[in-house]
This record gives C-alpha cells, sequence and structure tokens, in this order.
C-alpha cells in the first residue's frame, strides 16, 4: 500500500501540479504583459496626444501674435492713410519740395516707435519726395508698380501679400493717402515703409519656449523658388542649400501632407528628425513652422515604457514567488489527502466485492486481455448454470453459439470494447444445459495507468422476460397503430420533444402532403397565418403542463381551401406510466362555423338595421351589409314612394355613386315580386330584355339578385338587389337563402321606419291642424264679429237713415194734421210717394244685408246660377271681369253642400279681389269621373312664397276646412307674376 502510495504522490503530486502551477504563471505573466502593454499603449496615446495639444497651442498662440501684429500694422495704416492734417503738411513737401523739421521729427517718431527701417514718400508719379534714412533713395521697378497699383486701388499693398513682390530681407508697406483736393484725377502721394522682420519676429517666436530645449518657432516665406527667414533660429543659424530646399519642401508639401493631426514628422535643416507644424498666416504669404526634435517630443513615452516594463516584471516575480509558496503548501495537503484516499479505496473495495457477490440477477465476470474468465460473482453461476470450478479459465466465447465462435463475433466485442472503451449488446446466450436467453452484456475495457488494457469487466443481465412482455406490447402497438392509421377522422401524435411524429391515413388525405412533409413542424404551413400563433402557443402551454386542450383552427385541405378543424388533444403514457408525448384528433367543423357566421351576420345586420328609423339609414345599411354578406360587388335598394319605387343611388365597389331610377307599379319586376313574392336570381342578364340597360353598361353586370320587402300586411314596399360575385362566382342558393333572411329582417325595420314616418307625418298634421283649429276658430270669432259690425254700421247707416225720413215725412204731415191746417191731396200724395221710396229703399237695403248673408239665389235656384249671380255682382261690383263658364247642367249637392262649396268660391273670388291685383277672373265647373271639378283662375300678381301663405292665411284655412268636410280636395298653385289657379275637387253624393 505505502508503494503505491508513493508512487501515486510523484506522479499526481511532483507531475500534475508542477505543470499546473507552471502553467498558471505562464498565463499570469502573459496577463501581465497584455495589461502592461494596454497600459503602455493608453499611456503612450494619452502623453503624444498631450504632447501634440502642447505644440498646437504654442504654434496657435505665435501664429496669433504674428497676426495681430500684421493686422495691427494694417489697422495703424489705414489711420495713418487718412489723417488729413499730415496728408496736407504732406502735400506741401510734394509742392514746394520743402520738409519741415517738424514733419522730419514725425517720420523719425513714427520710424522708431513702430521699428520701421525706412520711411518714404513719393509722389503720384512715383517720384521720391522724402526719406527718412536717405535723400538720395531709388525706387525699383517692383516699388514703382506696388505704388501706382496702391494708388489706383487706394488700398494698402504688403509686400508679401504676393509671393511675387516679396523681398528677401525686408517687409514693405505701401500706403496711398487720401486727396486732400478729393479730384478724382490728381494721383495720390504713397508711403513706403520698410521694415527688417528679424527685429520684429525674434523676440516675439522665441519668448516663452525655453522649457523645451529644442522647441523653437520659425517664420518664413516663399523667395526665389526657395524660402526666405523672417526671424533668426534660437540654436542654430540657416544651413546650406539643401536645408533651404527642405524647409521648401516642407513648405509646398504643408498643404498636401495629411499626417497624424496636421503635423509633419521628417527632418529639419539640422538634419534632425523633428515633428513640426506649418500654418498659413492670413493677409501674407508666410508659414509659421513650430518644430521640436522626435527625440524630446516621444521623450515621455519612453520613460512611461521603462515604468510599465519595470513594473510588470517586478509583479511576475512577485506572483512566482507567490504561486511557488502555494504550489509547497499544497503538496503536503494533498499527500494527506491521498494518504486517507487510499485507505478508504481499501474499504470500498473489500465492500464492492462483498456487494458483487450479493447480487444474483446480474452475472458480472472479470476477463483477462484474451478474454479468459478470472473471476465471477455468484449470480452469474445462477444465470449461466455453471459453477466456479467449471467457468474459471474457460474462454468467455462459450456462452455464443457455434455459429457467432465461427464468425469471431466474441472476438469482435472484446475490439470494440477495446476501441470504445467499453460495448454493450443484446443478443441470445447459452446456457449450460443448451438452454438460451436474452442477454443484454455490457463488456467494459480495464486500463492500467499507462492505459494499457490488462482485462474486462463483463456484466450480463438476463431479460428474457423483459423482451416477452415488450413483445406482446410491440404486437398491441401495431394493432393500435393500425386502428389508429384506419381512423376515420385525421388523427396526430407528437413526441416528448413536442414535435409531431405520426399523422394517419386520413389526415394524410385531408391534406393532400406526405408523411415526410408533415413531421416535426411542417404540418403547420398548412394552417392559416392567422392561426399559427394562437394554435401553437396554447399546444406549447398544455404540453408544457400535460394538459388536456382543445383548439380551433382553420386547415388547408387538398383543394387548397381553408376549413375549419376542432383538434382535441391529450398527454399519453408508456406502459410504465412515464409521460410519452401527444395524441389528438380532428373534425371538420367548417359547415357549422360558416352556419355560426351566418347566424351572427344576420343578428348583426338585424341588429344594425333596427338601430335605426331613418328610412334611408336603413336603405344604406341593408345594401353595404347584403354585399359583404354575398360577397357582391354593387348594388342599390328602394322603397314604395306613393305608386312608384326610387332609386337614388347606387353603391359600388365600397363607395356610393349618384344613380337614379324609377320603378312604375306595371314594370315587370314588380309584377314579378307580386305574383311570386320570392327572390328573383338572373345569372346571365344577357339573355333577358327587361333588365336596365344603363345600369348593366355602367357597372358591367353579369348577375342580379333581386329580394322582395313586404309590409305587415303583406304589401311591396320595396325591394333590393346585389350584382356580381366577386371571383367571377355565380349567386347560388345559399345566397338566395341568406338574402331572403336580410330581406325579412330589413323588410320589418323598413316597415317600422315607415309607419314611424307615418306616425310622424301624422302627428305634424295633428299639431298643425290643431293651430289651424285654434286659428280658425278665432278667425270665425273674428269675422262673425266683423260681420256682426258690418249689419250694425249697414243697419244703423242705411235703415236709420231711411226710417228717419219716414218718420220726419209722417211727422211733418201729423204737425200740419194737429195745427188744422188742411193739406192738400197732393201735398199728401207727395209726402206718402217719398215714404214710399224710403220704404223700397230699405227693402232694399234689407235684401242686400240677407244676400251677403246667404244667396237667395242659391236656396231656390242652385249652386249654379248661385255662382253665376255672383260672378254677375263682382263685375257691376268692380273694374275686374269676371268670367263664368259651367259644363255641368244639375246635380244634387244638399243645401249644406252647396253653401261650402260656394262659400270656397266666394272666399277664392274675395282673395282675388284683395290681393292680387288681377283684371281677370275666369271660373269653370266642370265634371270628371264621379267628382265636381271647380277652377278658379286669375291673371294676378300670383303669390311669391306660396306654401307660406297658404299655410298662415285664414281665408284659405278656411277653404281647406270646408273641402274636408266635402270630402275634396283643394289644390293652389301659384307662380309669381303670373297668376294664381285653385282647383277644387268634390265627390258626388
Amino acid at each position: 500500500m505505502m508503494k503505491d502510495l508513493l508512487k501515486n504522490y510523484r506522479k499526481n503530486f511532483l507531475g500534475k501540479p508542477l505543470t499546473t502551477i507552471s502553467l498558471l504563471f505562464f498565463i499570469i505573466s502573459i496577463l501581465l504583459a497584455i495589461v502592461g502593454f494596454s497600459y503602455y499603449v493608453y499611456q503612450k496615446e494619452k502623453i503624444i496626444n498631450e504632447r501634440f495639444a502642447y505644440l498646437t497651442s504654442i504654434s496657435d498662440f505665435k501664429k496669433s501674435q504674428v497676426s495681430e501684429w500684421l493686422n495691427g500694422r494694417y489697422a495703424q495704416l489705414e489711420i495713418l492713410r487718412v489723417d488729413l492734417p499730415l496728408i496736407n503738411r504732406l502735400e506741401s513737401i510734394t509742392s514746394s519740395n520743402n520738409s519741415s523739421k517738424e514733419l522730419i521729427g514725425w517720420f523719425n517718431a513714427l520710424k522708431n516707435y513702430y521699428q520701421y527701417n525706412d520711411i518714404i514718400l513719393v509722389d503720384g508719379y512715383t517720384r521720391i519726395i522724402f526719406s527718412v534714412t536717405s535723400t538720395d533713395a531709388r525706387l525699383n521697378h517692383v516699388d514703382s508698380l506696388l505704388c501706382m497699383n496702391s494708388a489706383t486701388s487706394d488700398s494698402i499693398i504688403f509686400s508679401d501679400s504676393d509671393e511675387k513682390y516679396a523681398t528677401e530681407g525686408l517687409l514693405k508697406f505701401y500706403v496711398p493717402l487720401s486727396n486732400s483736393s478729393n479730384l478724382p484725377f490728381k494721383l495720390k502721394n504713397v508711403l513706403i515703409l520698410t521694415a527688417d522682420p528679424n527685429s520684429i519676429f525674434n523676440p516675439m517666436l522665441n519668448r516663452n519656449i525655453d522649457k523645451s530645449p529644442t522647441l523653437e518657432s520659425l517664420l518664413v516665406k516663399p523667395y526665389n523658388d526657395g524660402i526666405a527667414y523672417l526671424n533668426t533660429l534660437k540654436f542654430s543659424t540657416v544651413g546650406d542649400d539643401s536645408t533651404n530646399d527642405n524647409n521648401r519642401k516642407a513648405l509646398i508639401e504643408a498643404n498636401t501632407i495629411k499626417s497624424r493631426k496636421g503635423f509633419i514628422d521628417g527632418r529639419d535643416y539640422k538634419n534632425d528628425e523633428v515633428i513640426a507644424i506649418i500654418q498659413n498666416v492670413p493677409l501674407s504669404t508666410w508659414s509659421l513652422i513650430t518644430k521640436i526634435n522626435k527625440s524630446e517630443f516621444y521623450a515621455p513615452v519612453n520613460d512611461i515604457a521603462k515604468i510599465v516594463f519595470l513594473a510588470c516584471v517586478s509583479a511576475d516575480l512577485l506572483f512566482a514567488f507567490v504561486l511557488f509558496f502555494i504550489w509547497r503548501k499544497s503538496i503536503l495537503a494533498n499527500y494527506k489527502k491521498m494518504y486517507a484516499a487510499e485507505v478508504e479505496k481499501s474499504k470500498i473495495e473489500n465492500r464492492f466485492e462483498s456487494l458483487v457477490n450479493g447480487v444474483k440477477d446480474i452475472a458480472i465476470f472479470i476477463l483477462d486481455h484474451e478474454g479468459n474468465i478470472v473471476s465471477w460473482n455468484e449470480g452469474a453461476g445462477i444465470i449461466e448454470g455453471y459453477t466456479s470450478e467449471e467457468i474459471i479459465g474457460r474462454h468467455f466465447s462459450i456462452f455464443y453459439s457455434a455459429e457467432e465462435i465461427k464468425s469471431n463475433k466474441p472476438i469482435n466485442h472484446l475490439k470494440y470494447a477495446v476501441e470504445k472503451g467499453s460495448y454493450q449488446e443484446e443478443g441470445w446466450r447459452i446456457k449450460k444445459d443448451g438452454s438460451v436467453f436474452w442477454a443484454n452484456v455490457l463488456l467494459t475495457a480495464l486500463q492500467d495507468e499507462n492505459g494499457k488494457v490488462y482485462g474486462f469487466l463483463k456484466v450480463t443481465r438476463d431479460l428474457t422476460e423483459k423482451r416477452k412482455s415488450e413483445e406482446e406490447i410491440r404486437n398491441s402497438r401495431d394493432f393500435y397503430l393500425k386502428l389508429l392509421n384506419d381512423f376515420p377522422t385525421p388523427v396526430w401524435r407528437s413526441g416528448l420533444d413536442g414535435k409531431c411524429n405520426y399523422f394517419n391515413k386520413a389526415w394524410l388525405n385531408y391534406t393532400g402532403r406526405t408523411i415526410e412533409e408533415e413531421l416535426g413542424e411542417g404540418w403547420t404551413s398548412n394552417l392559416h397565418h392567422d392561426d399559427i400563433e394562437k394554435s401553437v402557443k396554447l399546444y406549447n402551454e398544455a404540453f408544457r403542463q400535460k394538459k388536456y386542450f382543445t383548439v380551433e383552427y382553420r386547415l388547408k385541405d387538398s383543394h387548397g381551401e381553408y376549413r375549419w378543424m376542432v383538434d382535441f388533444g391529450m398527454p399519453y403514457f408508456d406502459i410504465e406510466n412515464n409521460f410519452a408525448g401527444f395524441i389528438g384528433s380532428c373534425y371538420d367543423i367548417d359547415d357549422r362555423k360558416k352556419y355560426e357566421e351566418t347566424i351572427n351576420t344576420l343578428l348583426r345586420i338585424g341588429e344594425k338595421l333596427y338601430s335605426s328609423l331613418e328610412i334611408n339609414q336603413i336603405l344604406d345599411s341593408l345594401v353595404i351589409e347584403s354585399i359583404q354578406l354575398a360577397n357582391a360587388e354593387g348594388g342599390f335598394a328602394c322603397v314604395k314612394n306613393e305608386n312608384e319605387f326610387v332609386v337614388k343611388r347606387y353603391y359600388h365597389k365600397d363607395h356610393w355613386e349618384y344613380f337614379e331610377k324609377n320603378y312604375q307599379m306595371d314594370d315587370g319586376i314588380i309584377k314579378r315580386f307580386d305574383l311570386t313574392r320570392e327572390a328573383i336570381l338572373i345569372n346571365n342578364v344577357v339573355n333577358y330584355e327587361n333588365i336596365e340597360q344603363e345600369l348593366v353598361s355602367k357597372y358591367s353586370i353579369r348577375q342580379i339578385l333581386s329580394s322582395p320587402l313586404f309590409g305587415s300586411n303583406g304589401e311591396l314596399i320595396g325591394f333590393f338587389e346585389v350584382h356580381n360575385k366577386k371571383a367571377n362566382k355565380e349567386i347560388n342558393t345559399d345566397d338566395i337563402y341568406l338574402l331572403n333572411a336580410v330581406a325579412r329582417n330589413a323588410s320589418i325595420s323598413i316597415a317600422k321606419s315607415l309607419n314611424y314616418e307615418q306616425l310622424r307625418k301624422t302627428e305634424i298634421q295633428l299639431r298643425n291642424s290643431e293651430s289651424e283649429l285654434r286659428n280658425l276658430a278665432a278667425q270665425i270669432q273674428y269675422a262673425r264679429e266683423a260681420e256682426r259690425q258690418r249689419i250694425a254700421r249697414e243697419v244703423h247707416d242705411e235703415l236709420g237713415q231711411l226710417f228717419t225720413g219716414i218718420n220726419l215725412n209722417i211727422s211733418l204731415l201729423t204737425e200740419l194734421i194737429e195745427q188744422n191746417q188742411k193739406p192738400t191731396a197732393d201735398e199728401i200724395i207727395d209726402e206718402l210717394h217719398s215714404v214710399q221710396q224710403y220704404v223700397k229703399k230699405g227693402i232694399q237695403t234689407v235684401r242686400d244685408i240677407s244676400g251677403s248673408l246667404r244667396s237667395y239665389v242659391l236656396d231656390h235656384l242652385g249652386l249654379i246660377p248661385a255662382v253665376q249671380e255672383y260672378c254677375r255682382e263682382i263685375e257691376r261690383m268692380s273694374n275686374v271681369k269676371c268670367n263664368f263658364k259651367s259644363e255641368v247642367e244639375s246635380f244634387n249637392f244638399n243645401d249644406e253642400k252647396n253653401v261650402a262649396v260656394f262659400r270656397i268660391i266666394q272666399e277664392a273670388i274675395t282673395n282675388v279681389l284683395r290681393h292680387a291685383e288681377a283684371t281677370i277672373i275666369d271660373v269653370t265647373i266642370s265634371q270628371s269621373n264621379s267628382n265636381l271639378d271647380i277652377i278658379i283662375l286669375d291673371n294676378g300678381k300670383g303669390m311669391a312664397e306660396a306654401n307660406e301663405v297658404i299655410t298662415r292665411s285664414m281665408g284659405i284655412l278656411g277653404m281647406k276646412e270646408r273641402a274636408i268636410f266635402l270630402d275634396g280636395k283643394l289644390k293652389i298653385d301659384s307662380v309669381k307674376s303670373k297668376g294664381t289657379t285653385i282647383h277644387l275637387s268634390v265627390p258626388f253624393e
């Protein structure tokens, strides 16, 4: 045991832990290197960015100083050129060629203060008038040219604003002075101010840059295919021509090189590697080069690299020490654990040997590397029938048949176990008595620490009884699978993965697909796209909970049509009551769903139709819902209006269009509805001549389905039509059945609406009649009082005067007699004759009053003579021509009817006289059928708003009431400026 322990110790704890520690150290070193390198890269980038920022800030600052100086000079010179006192003095110098001491002093002050080398005054002809430094100064060709340009353009010209005008060592400003006389033709004087750039830019560019030994700024400009330096270099002098060429090249490339952040990485005039930035100065050809030696620029980066390297090496050494300490400590701990494990292993092996020998229903063999039996347990003897003495040392092929031994099957099994580590199979094995049993055999290769096979472990179980049970189950399963396959309805099954692995013949026949197309999730491709998510989600939830489920979905059949199916699914379990999957069956419920959908649609249509009492809304809903229900393209609906059926618009492809059509009572379709009382189907309108051709041609109608609408008493109250079933399908009996059902609902709704309309009209008429009766009663009362007043006035005025006259005549005779005066017979006769005249006139007045109250002619001669006499009286009493014509000789009306007709005529003529301003009135009495027709026509001004006048006129209201009393009809037609016609029709008794 101790020997094995030491061997394992050297192998497991001196080998593997050291390798592990070394590998761990290597990994940590790599990680440290990665971390250090990442930190170095980060710091390098950061430092470089800071250095670039520093160099940029220096360059920007120096550039701003140069720009400010140049802009300041421009501003100072702009002020100088418009200084009138100075200009006048300079002009005086020009005219007199005499310069004062004061002016010379002023020029010297300007020269010294602004660091000019020389100030030259030039007149308009480029002649030098005055020079601060030299009295014999001369202008070169460029100076003359720039003076002329400055004077003519009236602007300051800087010599370095253009490369071709530059001078190598001087800066020149050409300043045109304003013309004090403001004469356009007078040439201007020009000041030429010359400055030395070194004296200006050396202190400016070399200030505050001493912190970096090699940092300096150089201001240069192009000159004669090279460059000229505007300041003296800080650390060295300008090099040879090659250096000049290099700097010239740098200037040229400054506009084209796209290096990092606009910097140039190259060599300077001293052939030092530098980092430089070149910036152009506005308003000039100058370029500012700010540079630093590359070694100084990257010095902080090199420092950080050293720091990172030292840190990584130090950390690596520290980790090496820690890992070594951990390794040493783990060796001691593992040795203790190994010793305890070896002791425990020995105990376990003893227990395992006892356990193996205690197993009676499993045969356990130990074989050597050739397959000879070395050891076995008691279970092996029970199963195989051998004793230990009979079997130990023999080859395990003794349990195989002769044919299997001949085919080297036992040897091959050992090879398989060596190759794969283990090998398992089931097959027939032979016992000692020659009988066979069905065995499950597991061969496991036993290997030493070097991986060499030194034997095999063979475990055998007798599964003969299990095989018999499985055979019985298999036979039973085949029977039930045959039963399911022949089941008349579709059946499916899924496995433990939830995917379908079986569909019976009915399912495949229904879908017209193969079993391969349906397996897995392939069956879902036949589901309607609106049902896939719902159905799959419900199935997955039921599968997860192992619960029964029911789902309805649309499945495409073999004809390519989607039909509704109800699917019942439930979990099923194997013989050991383990969950094995789901099984389900389906039933076609498409007819039921369509029936339910039809019922729901009809209920919805009915509810929509009953929701309104407005007849037009009901008709619109009827047309739209019927078209949708029949899947048609268009249609219309109409209801009976008096003696015709009126179509006002047509619904075509989801919108309404204007279409007007009137169907009369004697039209063919109306007669057919009255005769058959059924829907009319025409699937080919070409064969029918009585179809509305305008409708057919406009909407390309091929098919027509017309459904009648009947009222509560069975009378035809309307009908509706749908045209052209979509997808070129024909209207069938199902559509007729559905639209008949819709028609029944619509008939009730329309009848209800019509009754409601009639009730509403009646209610309005009753309210109007009540108002009219109240107005009529008030008018009658007013007319009665007016008539009484008229009669009283006529009695008082006419009869009162007559009786007063009679009384006076009688009083005169009485007075004569009382005074004993004897009147002569002639006097008495004259007085009596006067009284007689008064009496006659009174009688006529009484007759007139009586006639106005009731016509004497009407009572004794009848209606026609009374009307004729009344017309004559109208002509006599007014300037209106009243023509009377009667085509009826006589008729039998009672007195009440005669009076009512006469009063209507009387009121009509009175209204004409009062309001119409007519000159002719025609009264005609005729007979038509069983009615007496009376027409009163005038040529007056008519009524502008006839309906309003008819409604509010008390006279016309009385005429209407009398017409109702006569069971007749009164119609009034009036046109403005064309007169009025009143037509009264009264039935004979």
